[in-house]
């Protein structure tokens, strides 16, 4: 803080500082700088020093009276003074720490001798410890939760150490513009799909597992894969599908690359064949979607339902190893109709169910109303259907 004339007096100025409410843990240091008519020496006659006084009114120290003329309006002068630590806890309370600066022998010329004007500049600091106030939420959802569809307020109060309580609020509005997912009997199944991050050290022959309880006829097949591996080229992948046919995925003797990993999805619809990768330098060498070394087309017409087994052969196991990361399986499949439910009639022919009934599954972020739609029609012998 700095005070300079005409705002400057030979007495009473005052230098508050705002503190925080936490005790301090170190002695504070004060740095007075001081500029003007400071020359003439204590107990000269001509006493020109400020005097800083604490806020307890014990005097700090001063600054000035040099006893050199040549710092008459020409140089800044400095002191530090060290401020006790309890000294500090003490004038806290209030928020402010204070001192003043005074001219106590009103030597000091402060009606316009030096230009720039005199001043005197007070910098106090210390380390305190840190405080968090009371915060407490008294509206809303907490943190964590998840906010229903609607508008929702959270209101927040903090307290602080002096007891004095604020609070704020705010909004969180959530907006369903997602029709919801939802499953029904009788619906059909047209994709399954299956993953697997095993980690599994990949050296000589590596199998992973993917078991499918899904039930669909293949109609195609993609096949990701992630692996960390050196010298890609030792490696030959195979694909086994539960009932017994084997597809080669990847044979690196075909280009022989020397460099690492694959990250790649194998699709029969894909124009280059990943045999025939190898990005020089690049890490994952194998990068993108390619066709397989053979053709996945051969699983088409086989169920999904089962055990797939990956088998990875390395062919030099003493000298390069790596990792299986992950491998996943995605396939489109004819339609089956799954499931059913059954409608006991009681003696009049009549039968009543639940719409919820008809409902495997729902995906959506708010409540769900369930009804029945559609034509009716009387259900007999010659309308079984209905």
């Amino acid at each position: 803080i700095r005070i300079t004339e005409p705002g400057l007096a030979t007495t009473g100025n005052l230098f508050s500082f705002a503190v925080p409410a936490g005790a301090a843990v170190t002695d504070g240091t004060l740095t007075v700088r001081v500029f003007g008519d400071i020359d003439g020496i204590a107990g000269g006659g001509n006493d020109e020093f400020w005097t800083i006084s604490d806020e307890s009114s014990n005097v700090v120290g001063t600054a000035g009276g040099t006893g050199d003329f040549a710092d008459q309006c020409t140089n800044e002068i400095t002191e530090v003074f060290t401020i006790a630590m309890a000294d500090i806890d003490t004038w806290t309370g209030d928020g402010m720490v204070e001192f003043t600066a005074d001219d106590i022998a009103g030597n000091i010329n402060i009606n316009g001798l030096c230009n720039p004007g005199e001043y005197v500049e007070l910098e106090f600091t210390y380390d305190f410890e840190d405080v968090v106030a009371a915060v407490t939420q008294t509206a809303g959802i907490a943190s964590g939760g998840t906010f229903p569809v609607g508008t929702t307020t959270n209101t927040f109060e903090y307290t602080d150490l002096g007891g004095n309580v604020v609070s704020c609020s705010f909004d969180v509005t959530v907006v369903d513009t997602e029709a919801p997912e939802i499953s029904c009997i009788g619906e059909p199944i047209i994709e399954v799909s299956g993953s697997e991050a095993p980690g599994s050290l990949i050296n000589s022959t590596t199998t992973s597992v993917i078991s499918l309880t899904e039930d669909g006829t293949i109609t195609d097949l993609d096949v990701d894969l992630d692996i960390a591996h050196t010298w890609v080229s030792d490696m030959n992948i195979t694909l086994e599908s539960p009932a017994g046919t084997v597809v080669e995925l990847y044979d690196g003797a075909v280009l022989g690359c020397q460099d690492d990993d694959i990250l790649a999805t194998l699709d029969d619809d894909a124009t280059d064949n990943i045999n025939d990768q190898c990005n020089v330098g690049a890490i994952p060498t194998i990068d993108g979607t390619f066709a397989p070394s053979a053709a996945l087309a051969a699983f088409n017409g086989e169920s999904t339902m089962g055990d797939w087994t990956l088998t990875i052969v390395d062919a030099e196991p003493v000298f390069d190893d790596g990792t299986l990361n992950s491998w996943a399986l995605n396939f489109d499949i004819d339609p089956i109709v799954t499931g059913g439910i059954d409608v006991v009639l009681d003696a009049n022919g009549m039968g009543s169910l639940l719409a919820s009934d008809l409902i495997t599954s729902i995906n959506d972020c708010s409540a769900t109303t369930v009804t029945i739609g559609g034509g009716g029609g009387v259900c007999n012998e010659a309308n079984p259907s209905n």
